[in-house]
């Protein structure tokens, strides 16, 4: 017999079977992990089915899962859109606020801002989500996100920030003088490269980085641009870099010309329910004021 159940229950289910670990569900939802595994628990043993087998690896939705999990997050869209439409009710900027934004933006564009939007919004507590994965805007995972795209969802509402542009850099301290001549011919084959990998694969740099080098074996590869950067700088290899961080390192040098065609624009994002809210407009407009006011090379250094 079932008793007890509610729609933080559900939500607790989608969670994991989004994630795949409780460890990963329970930051998103704020909980530590021992009560995410003992609210899921109980829910098993409360319907009489097990939703997810475990192994070594995390958690696996079972078939009895996988049977109602579109249900799921069919309830988590139709709440987060409750939740939203809500929120858009209020009239002060006052309230929480999440900013989700990679430590690469933020670190160069936003560190020294921070302080100015407090001073301007005392009454906004702003949450910050530093991390590179994409989040998930539907499920409330932010309320505005900046984001590197070329195709932003179209549901989501937002400003078109800068565009970002890429250069090939190295060490300054690489002993070949001829690695210059050979990377503005832009011969892939010469040259040792610090490779993009995981989710950087998916971006346009990354889809550049496959279409240049082909079957070019990369030295050593990363998940993370300011990773990257550093492995250059410490003599491992060239890498593509945005121009705006690798033209601001003081141990790298440029050793091609900005790629043609080469680019990624960069949006601060919401969703549509929230655009109206006084307290996400206000970040959201600040943080596009204060990275478009920037120029790409006048930004803070590392």
């Amino acid at each position: 017999m079932t008793k007890n159940i509610s729609w933080d229950d559900w939500r607790i289910v989608n969670s994991i079977a989004t994630a795949g670990t409780t460890s990963r569900a329970a930051e998103h939802l704020g909980l530590n992990q021992s009560t995410v595994f003992r609210r899921i628990s109980q829910l098993e043993q409360s319907l009489g089915v097990r939703l997810f087998e475990r192994d070594k690896t995390g958690f696996q939705l079972t078939t009895e899962g996988e049977s109602v999990w579109s249900d799921i997050k069919q309830l988590q869209e139709i709440t987060s859109s409750i939740e939203n439409r809500i929120m858009g009710l209020d009239k002060r900027p006052a309230g929480e606020v999440k900013l989700s934004v990679n430590s690469t933006v933020f670190r160069y564009f936003l560190r020294n801002s921070i302080k100015e939007f407090r001073q301007a919004y005392p009454e906004i507590k702003l949450r910050l989500d530093i991390n590179d994965r994409l989040v998930n805007m539907k499920e409330r995972e932010a309320d505005v996100v900046i984001r590197g795209s070329n195709d932003p969802d179209p549901d989501l509402y937002g400003r078109r920030i800068t565009r970002l542009t890429y250069a090939i850099y190295a060490g300054v301290d690489w002993s070949d003088p001829k690695l210059e001549q050979r990377a503005y011919a832009v011969d892939p084959s010469t040259l040792t490269w610090i490779g993009w990998d995981g989710s950087l694969l998916a971006t346009a740099p990354g889809q550049w980085m496959r279409k240049v080098l082909g079957e070019t074996p990369t030295a050593i590869s990363s998940n993370e641009v300011e990773t990257m950067a550093h492995l250059a700088a410490s003599g491992h290899g060239c890498a593509l870099l945005p121009r705006f961080m690798g033209d601001r390192h003081q141990r790298l040098v440029p050793i091609s010309d900005t790629v043609p065609g080469l680019y990624t624009e960069l949006w601060a994002l919401t969703h549509s329910d929230l655009r109206k809210t006084v307290r996400v407009s206000a970040l959201l407009k600040y943080v596009a004021d204060i990275i478009g006011s920037q120029n790409s090379f006048a930004c803070s250094p590392p």
